[in-house]
């Protein structure tokens, strides 16, 4: 439909607080949806005013208006019966979520609260059933319980149903896809099984271990594999000093094109990984960080090996090996957001699994 000024009727004007809910028959226009506005001029004005959509029921639409100017105050006196020109929807509008995610929600819809316009090419490239962080869901099939939803076997189901066909040979994964495997953050102790058997933080990073595993194992073996680099990184150091220092992360390069069980002895960070995905991707650096930053080609070779990958499932620990200190310790962790409890995970995490704690050395004077 062709956007253009339309002539409407006035339903009615309410005060709302200091507001005028300005309420207008819909007469062929669109309704919009939240986050759009409307373009409104009341007659004798030139200039029409951008307004938030408000309300949407059958045949109306719905305004609130702050009368501050003479165009809003123009809108808060009309009306009902008079006409006002209106201009819309414009705008992308807002992705809300429609449901919160708790340890009784199996994943059924959109997992992260947005509330900034979500382009189409992002929304129509998003898989709106892949859970984000929530500690009640594992990332790899459970032994005990293998039919039950898991983050590798719903990017499983999404990589062989759309982007793969093994008949052919060929592969339609975009340039880019980002994977979120979260549970090594760890979790409640009955996060997953609310009934036993617990968890411990051992046995949540096997989960995550697992997962990883068996995606490269997938890819590997799929016709996606001759031309995909896969970069592994934590979403942060976690608070975990180590015997050098705090900034320190965990990074894996996994790719036919990439030197087998090799350590590199170049500095490299997050900005590392990001220009060398601008440079495989064809696209100038987005910052000054990527631009200054050393890429990962010495990670790289010219002579690929092809081999696949079989996955190794973990040992898992369970009944007597499971620490059960994890439950007393992360009692009162909130775990409903990444990094919600930063440091009381941290030290958890370390009285748990009997790691020292790490002392600064004296300061010369």
């Amino acid at each position: 439909m062709s956007l253009r000024l339309r002539s409407v009727a006035v339903v009615g004007v309410e005060a709302v607080g200091p507001y005028a809910l300005v309420r207008v028959r819909r007469e062929g226009l669109e309704p919009g949806v939240p986050g759009q506005f409307f373009m409104l001029r009341p007659a004798g004005l030139l200039l029409p005013r951008p307004m938030s959509l408000c309300l949407a029921p059958p045949a109306e639409l719905g305004f609130l208006v702050d009368p501050i100017g003479p165009g809003t105050r123009a809108l808060a006196e009309l009306g009902p019966g008079e006409r006002v020109d209106v201009l819309g929807p414009l705008g992308n509008g807002f992705e809300l979520a429609l449901v919160d995610e708790d340890n009784q929600t199996e994943p059924t819809g959109i997992r992260e609260h947005a509330n900034i316009p979500m382009e189409k090419v992002v929304r129509d490239r998003t898989d709106h059933l892949y859970p984000e962080f929530n500690t009640h869901i594992p990332g790899s099939p459970l032994p005990e319980s293998p039919d039950r939803f898991n983050r590798f076997g719903r990017f499983q189901q999404v990589f062989e149903a759309h982007y793969v066909d093994r008949a052919r040979g060929t592969c339609k994964l975009p340039s880019y896809v980002d994977l979120y495997y979260p549970n090594d953050h760890g979790g409640g102790a009955n996060d997953i099984h609310p009934q036993g058997p617990a968890w411990d933080f051992t046995r949540f990073v096997q989960d995550n271990d697992a997962a990883l595993g068996l995606t490269i194992d997938l890819i590997s073996k799929s016709p996606c594999w001759k031309d995909t680099v896969i970069f592994v990184v934590e979403d942060d150091t976690q608070n975990g000093l180590d015997h050098v220092d705090g900034y320190r992360s965990l990074f894996l390069s996994v790719s036919p094109w990439v030197k087998r069980e090799n350590v590199t002895k170049a500095h490299i960070s997050l900005a590392s990984i990001f220009k060398t995905v601008d440079l495989i991707l064809g696209i100038p650096p987005l910052n000054t960080y990527d631009a200054a930053a050393t890429d990962l080609r010495s990670l790289f070779t010219s002579r690929p090996d092809f081999s696949t990958y079989d996955a190794i499932t973990p040992t898992f620990v369970a009944g007597a090996q499971i620490k059960k200190s994890w439950k007393t310790l992360t009692r009162n962790i909130d775990f409903s957001e990444p990094d919600r409890s930063e440091t009381s995970l941290a030290a958890a995490i370390r009285r748990s699994e009997g790691l020292p704690r790490r002392r600064h050395a004296p300061r010369a004077h």
